[in-house]
């Protein structure tokens, strides 16, 4: 996301017991956003009391007693259909082309193409502007959930995962688009693998807390997946083959150029580096931090088209269409078999992961007892079964 809690913003208060100043936001809009059929969280209604401090049930354990994660990013219930959507606050003055990149995106014309992948705008809401203040709107969009949990069980749904984020990046360059911060935070995922649903910040547990979420694979469920926030954005006229932009730090503060040099960058070769660090990050190597994902074993074959998507050099980096070839011809020297074999993560052991192990073979049995497509996506080019 382009815009984070401020450290001093998201530290919740030493009780708890109180919202975070970033949240003061959500709870002045509840009452208007309720008028006009959208419904935010209890924690989030005006003279909120904790749960927890008549339930007996610990913080922990209270649907309510978790902050957002996002400043700008909160869930509603959709009062007129029972759909949940995402809310982002987007205000003009930080993120002037956002509300228009995303518009076009959502066109009718759009849409037709099925490698879009850019998340849908299904409404824009206008709540009151007090004099002085800056404007701002409410961007209404389905809502979904990080594309890195669960797991991926075999090669297979990761090669379907990559796929649909290499061709959506290629979709938004072909419409001269540069997303300019394409890192593990900005693809998500469609929350069709959890049936029965699951809380927006403990994601894998269900909605009140009480256990964990039913959820299905990739492959008996295969999600859609999203590039979200277009917040640093920029698309360009079609003339323009090769614009140049100033400097900005997305999420991904590793770009090679950024490092070196203050000159404005092909902002369309930073975005071929983000794609193969996000691919690096979230399936070899595994994120810095280690917090984000360890990587898998068994995806080492994608090795060759990281490298030279993440070269130092940035004139030397493929094109997206280059990156997508590249890919397809990585992905089609894999044999049924390789797809569908288990993509373990990379700190799992034999005495930790036995029971998944098994999991994950009883699932392969039945998948090809019933020729389930080894890359599970309905969309995918690659038909292997």
């Amino acid at each position: 996301m382009a815009t984070h809690v401020d450290e001093d913003e998201r530290r919740p208060p030493d009780n708890m017991q109180s919202l975070m100043r970033a949240e003061y936001i959500w709870r002045d809009h509840y009452d208007w956003l309720l008028g006009i059929g959208y419904q935010l969280r209890p924690r989030y209604a005006p003279g909120w009391v904790p749960s927890w401090k008549t339930s007996g049930k610990s913080r922990l354990r209270s649907e309510d007693g978790y902050p957002i994660g996002f400043a700008a990013i909160n869930d509603a219930l959709h009062v007129p259909t029972g759909s949940r959507v995402a809310l982002k606050l987007l205000y003009k003055s930080i993120n002037p082309f956002e509300e228009d990149i995303i518009r076009y995106f959502s066109s009718e014309e759009a849409k037709k193409d099925p490698r879009n992948r850019c998340i849908p705008l299904l409404d824009v809401l206008h709540p009151p502007i007090p004099e002085g203040k800056d404007e701002f709107v409410f961007l209404v969009m389905p809502y979904v959930r990080t594309f890195r949990l669960p797991i991926f069980d075999t090669v297979g749904e990761a090669v379907d995962c990559i796929r649909q984020a290499l061709v959506g990046l290629q979709f938004l360059h072909e419409h001269h688009t540069a997303h300019r911060d394409f890192n593990i935070h900005n693809l998500m995922m469609d929350c069709s693998m959890f049936p029965d649903g699951f809380h927006p910040t403990k994601n894998l547990l269900k909605p009140d807390l009480s256990g964990p979420a039913k959820y299905y694979t990739r492959t008996q469920r295969p999600p859609k997946y999203y590039i979200i926030d277009f917040g640093l954005s920029r698309q360009y006229d079609a003339n323009n083959t090769a614009p140049l932009e100033d400097i900005i730090h997305g999420g991904d503060r590793t770009v090679p150029e950024f490092q070196t040099s203050m000159d404005p960058q092909n902002p369309f070769w930073t975005d071929i580096y983000y794609a193969g660090n996000l691919i690096r990050e979230a399936f070899l190597d595994g994120h810095p931090r280690g917090a984000f994902t360890r990587g898998y074993r068994g995806l080492e074959f994608l090795r060759p088209l990281v490298d030279i998507m993440i070269n130092k050099e940035p004139s030397k980096r493929p094109t997206i269409g280059e990156a997508v070839e590249h890919f397809e011809k990585l992905v089609n020297g894999l044999s049924t078999s390789q797809l569908r074999s288990r993509t373990a993560s990379r700190r799992a052991n034999i005495f930790t992961d036995f029971g998944h192990l098994l999991a994950h073979w009883r699932r392969r049995i039945v998948y090809m007892a019933k020729h389930t497509p080894a890359i599970p996506s309905t969309t995918s080019p690659t038909s292997q079964s």
